[in-house]
């Protein structure tokens, strides 16, 4: 008889749902951002073309920092969603796998009895 097939019977104990559900969220605070960044330079637009002089420069240069920060974190946010998405669909194929492996394991088992049954070694 063969030896019977490898098998990992202890289920994946990384929570996918909460990582996805953590990637959701990271996603809705990057739509979140990307509505300010877009509000803040419609209102600056606007102020622009009314406010003129040093100040009015200083004040525009400092909210485009703001702007480029704001930027940086969302594209930050978005790599940590890839990531965690990443991270539950590695733990989810992983499990199949050992579900898989469970699957093999179990017909090997199933034949190995028939076969013991009927008087074969």
């Amino acid at each position: 008889m063969l030896a019977p097939p490898p098998v990992n019977w202890v289920d994946v104990t990384f929570d996918s749902a909460a990582a996805r559900n953590a990637a959701a969220e990271c996603d809705r605070f990057v739509g979140l951002i990307e509505e300010v960044i877009d509000w803040n330079h419609d209102a600056n637009v606007d102020l622009q073309t009314t406010w003129q002089g040093g100040l009015a420069m200083e004040f525009e240069a400092a909210v485009d920092g703001v702007a480029r920060n704001l930027r940086a974190r969302a594209a930050e946010l978005r790599i940590r969603a890839i990531a965690l998405r990443d991270a539950a669909d590695a733990a989810d194929d992983e499990q199949h796998r050992r579900e898989r492996q469970r699957d093999d394991w179990h017909d090997w088992d199933a034949s190995r009895r028939r076969l013991q049954t009927a008087g074969v070694s």
